[in-house]
């Protein structure tokens, strides 16, 4: 069974071309976000970087 740490994911070429293009929407979409809409992203991003530390 392969074990796919972060890593092994985030050296990916083919997921750095993902997560940049990512970056880009939601840049896009915070430009034109509200601070309540902007405040709940905050706190996704906190949970989910969460996730990510515990790989």
């Amino acid at each position: 069974m392969t074990r796919f740490t972060a890593d092994r994911i985030n050296g990916d070429e083919a997921f750095q071309s993902v997560v940049r293009r990512m970056v880009s929407l939601v840049d896009r979409a915070g430009d034109e976000a509200t601070h309540g809409q902007r405040f709940r992203a905050r706190e996704h991003f906190t949970t989910t970087s969460r996730y990510v530390w515990m790989l």
